[in-house]
């Protein structure tokens, strides 16, 4: 059947879902800084990415109000009146990855989201941090997570987001995933290791088709594509034959984009959805779409710090990295395990305590964000208090306030993006003559002029 009739069945097979959660739509805006069942036929109600408050129909969608994220600092979801806006969040134009994400995802955040569906929450996030988020098919896309985070980087932000989801994160080169505990300790591993696969002596792979499938793509799909159009995408690029589609069930993803992405990423990325891998065939000119049969290995060769002996470093490793096989050998040791373990490795022998370590950050000061506002006739007084919940202190006399004709109860509709803090204010308090003084996390509020 043509992709369009499909789509157009597939749309008829969900017109009643749309009617009936209309009504359901919450409503939310933001302060910010920077399921699974398979679709076969007519009877089945909906595609695996669809969830309660976004309902998308060839193409288009219903979302619950949308509202920007800031690509630094600080994201807040506040509780305000419903408002309808066309279209779900955006997927993000140019993602960064290599480099440029690990750096990102290093980055502080600040925030706290409320009854926002997960589905969207990674896409808002994507868009204003400008990274692409892969949600496994089998994670709920509909569980709103509450989440507080005080200044921790982001990639701890999305790895809290997937533990309560039920789940895990793992960041390859081009993009963050999110998925099951097992599937995202493993998958970093999978790639390392068919990666590995195509200069092995046994497969004949010659140099330049390592080379084609070691080139990075940007891979990009559309709501309601199918997995299997997907894959037959990545191997269009690169001329690969895929035997055993017949292992890939039928079902309807959400859009996404793989950014400058290899060929054995594109492919595990979707695959592991699936608990499915693949062995190269053909000398790199095929794949044969198997089963997960045990857990990948990754070997390492791991220098000893100066002054730690084999025994204290094993002793160290083992206690913190359980997982690793560890073999003794004079001046390293051998270990064979999940690649993210052994990145961790040389930190853990080097702490002087034998534990990983963690960087604890505080609040970043107000000055040094950059702030993003977008609220519908919100109460100035409940921005600050959201504002509060980041670390920031506002200090001013109620009676002051009241007396100057200061109204913090007032309600503001108001736009602003990537704005430094003197900028944010000006627009936040417009019109109710407040005067403001910001020294680390602490703002004073006076009554007295319009603006500073």
């Amino acid at each position: 059947m043509p992709r369009i009739q499909r789509m157009i069945r597939d749309a008829c097979t969900m017109d009643v879902h749309v009617r009936r959660r209309r009504k359901r739509y919450g409503h939310n805006e933001e302060i910010d800084g920077r399921g699974r069942p398979s679709y076969g036929t007519l009877s089945v109600a909906r595609p695996s990415f669809l969830n309660r408050s976004s309902v998308a129909v060839l193409g288009r969608s219903l979302p619950i109000a949308p509202a920007p994220l800031s690509v630094l600092i600080l994201l807040l979801v506040l509780q305000a009146e419903a408002i309808a806006q066309p279209g779900p969040p955006d997927l993000p134009a140019d993602p960064v990855t290599g480099v440029k994400l690990r750096q990102d995802l290093d980055r502080p955040l600040l925030g706290s989201w409320e009854n926002v569906e997960l589905r969207d929450l990674l896409r808002r996030v994507g868009v204003l941090r400008n990274l692409s988020v892969i949600l496994d098919r089998r994670i709920d896309p509909t569980v709103q997570p509450e989440i507080q985070l005080t200044g921790a980087p982001l990639r701890q932000g999305f790895d809290q987001i997937a533990r309560m989801t039920g789940g895990g994160a793992s960041f390859p080169q081009s993009v963050v995933y999110i998925g099951p505990s097992a599937a995202a300790r493993t998958l970093r591993t999978w790639i390392e290791v068919k990666i590995a696969e195509l200069s092995s002596a046994g497969l004949q792979i010659p140099e330049n088709r390592q080379f084609q499938l070691l080139a990075r793509h940007n891979w990009r799909w559309d709501d309601l594509e199918t997995p299997g159009e997907i894959l037959q995408q990545i191997a269009g690029t690169t001329d690969l034959e895929i035997r055993g589609f017949e292992r890939i069930p039928h079902d309807l993803w959400a859009g996404a984009i793989l950014p400058d992405t290899t060929t054995p990423e594109a492919l595990a990325l979707v695959l592991i959805q699936f608990e499915l891998t693949w062995n190269w065939a053909e000398q790199g000119r095929a794949i044969e779409i198997v089963p997960i049969a045990a857990a990948p290995v990754v070997e390492r060769r791991l220098k000893l710090p100066r002054g730690l002996s084999a025994e204290k470093a094993v002793e160290r490793l083992q206690a913190e990295l359980p997982d690793l096989a560890l073999e003794p050998a004079r001046g390293e040791i051998l270990a064979r395990g999940y690649l993210e373990d052994l990145d961790e490795a040389p930190q853990v022998m080097s702490s002087a305590n034998g534990r990983r370590p963690t960087a604890l950050k505080g609040p970043e000061p107000v000055r040094n964000r950059k702030l993003t506002l977008r609220t519908v006739r919100t109460p100035i007084r409940a921005i600050l208090g959201e504002l509060e919940k980041t670390g920031v202190v506002f200090e001013y006399d109620a009676d002051e306030l009241r007396e100057a004709g200061v109204d913090l109860g007032a309600e503001v509709t108001v736009e602003i993006r990537d704005a430094d803090a003197d900028a944010f204010f000006k627009v936040l308090f417009a019109g109710q003559g407040v005067r403001w003084e910001i020294e680390g996390l602490v703002v004073r509020l006076r009554g007295d002029e319009i603006g500073k």
